[in-house]
């Protein structure tokens, strides 16, 4: 394997020639087309993701959310599959709220994306020119959303804070409710539910917003003294 992810109730693995393969709860598998909803204890190859289907276009990264997952491909390709009731899977508001199959997010194809995570129900990709977009949950996306999105959106405020650095965004990740980038000099920036302190970003969550600490908007990580 080259890759791996682990979610709460699934794993994924991706082989040296691009398959990718599953196992956990049914419904995050990506795998009905062969095996069904059953929870499957041993690593299975998904159907959609077989060397046949990526031979030309092999997965190179993997990433687990609660009930949904990612994966993206050598050519910069985002698919999504599991359960997408507040918007995860990024297939936009009439995609249904569930995909039992490996499904192209179409939001990305006009970009190449190079890296991608997956929080309890939102999810975030970066493109090669440094532009991060998220969908899924409201108040986890950075965009100052109060309803959940159904499909990618740039994050044009962290565009905008990591220029006035002269920083480029070259990494995201994702935990439960909140989101990180870092810019390739070091910076770091985070948005978000705050409600542990997990920003970082040296302020009482109470100041971040009014109810109870999320913070729709990215800012910087604050230096450690």
């Amino acid at each position: 394997f080259i890759a791996v992810a682990a979610g709460p109730t699934c794993t994924l693995a991706v082989s040296d020639i691009g398959e990718v393969f599953s196992c956990g709860w049914g419904e995050s598998l990506g795998r009905s087309a062969s095996g069904g909803d059953e929870d499957g204890h041993i690593l299975s190859c998904i159907g959609m993701l077989q060397r046949s289907f990526v031979v030309a276009d092999p997965i190179v990264a993997v990433a687990c959310g609660v009930q949904h997952c990612l994966c993206l491909s050598e050519r910069g390709v985002v698919r999504s599959w599991g359960v997408g009731i507040e918007g995860a899977l990024g297939h936009g508001k009439h995609g249904g709220p569930s995909e039992r199959s490996p499904t192209t997010v179409e939001g990305l194809l006009s970009v190449r994306v190079v890296a991608v995570a997956a929080g309890f129900h939102h999810s975030v990709a970066l493109s090669a020119c440094g532009i991060a977009f998220s969908w899924g949950k409201a108040g986890t996306l950075g965009l100052g959303e109060t309803a959940h999105l159904h499909s990618p959106h740039p994050i044009k405020l962290l565009l905008r804070i990591a220029s006035a650095d002269n920083a480029r965004i070259c990494a995201v990740a994702a935990g439960g409710s909140h989101s990180l980038a870092l810019g390739h000099t070091g910076s770091a920036y985070s948005w978000g539910s705050n409600n542990e302190g997990q920003l970082g970003q040296g302020l009482d969550a109470w100041q971040l917003r009014k109810d109870e600490g999320q913070s729709p908007l990215p800012d910087r990580v604050a230096a450690p003294p």
